[in-house]
């Protein structure tokens, strides 16, 4: 009961200093497998995007976890667009593959630059499959493996300092529902208009 007191708590001052502020805790239980278990993140902070999807984030001095829980909307993906206390940007993207880009200035778009599959040394995250034999006529919910959303786990030694700012994007694998974003107001190509994501 505790924890989640203090879970709400957690969110109702996000919601309030425009801050979400991430406790200390353990990464080691986590598993990138995209079943987003209570288990797993309990101690997590949380936060509605709205829609049925949560966003939960927990770290220790090594890593930062970060679920994107998005199984109301049916199958999704995400990209996290994160900067770090250098300033620089980047995009964490998982979707069938998993790719990370640094993006430079405002001129990038959402494919330029271009995605490099698997290049991410430095993080996991699960990433959407397809069952096997899985008939191309049925809706892509028949499909797909079930899970829950995006999990990531992120090496902090490629990301620095204790206050991030994150932006969350939450994009319709059959592109038919329009992209959830969080924040909802922020612009994706200036970073002072998304979250502050305050560490450990």
């Amino acid at each position: 009961m505790n924890v989640l007191v203090s879970a709400v708590a957690l969110v109702l001052a996000a919601a309030a200093s425009g801050t979400v502020k991430v406790p200390a805790t353990s990464t080691s239980e986590i598993v990138t497998d995209g079943r987003i278990f209570g288990t797993e993140w309990s101690d997590a902070t949380r936060v509605s995007l709205g829609g049925g999807v949560a966003l939960y984030i927990k770290a220790n001095d090594d890593q930062i976890a970060i679920a994107v829980k998005n199984a109301a909307r049916g199958p999704q993906y995400t990209d996290l667009y994160l900067a770090a206390a250098d300033g620089q940007i980047w995009n964490l993207h998982a979707e069938k593959e998993t790719s990370e880009r640094k993006l430079i200035g405002a001129s990038w778009t959402d494919a330029d630059p271009a995605f490099v599959p698997y290049n991410n040394a430095n993080w996991l995250a699960n990433v959407i499959e397809f069952r096997h034999n899985a008939d191309p006529t049925q809706p892509l919910a028949k499909q797909v493996k079930p899970y829950d959303g995006q999990e990531f786990l992120i090496s902090r030694s490629q990301f620095s300092g204790k206050e991030w700012r994150l932006r969350v994007e939450v994009h319709d694998l059959a592109q038919e529902k329009p992209d959830l974003v969080y924040p909802a107001d922020s612009d994706g190509h200036d970073a002072a208009t998304w979250a502050t994501i305050a560490l450990p």
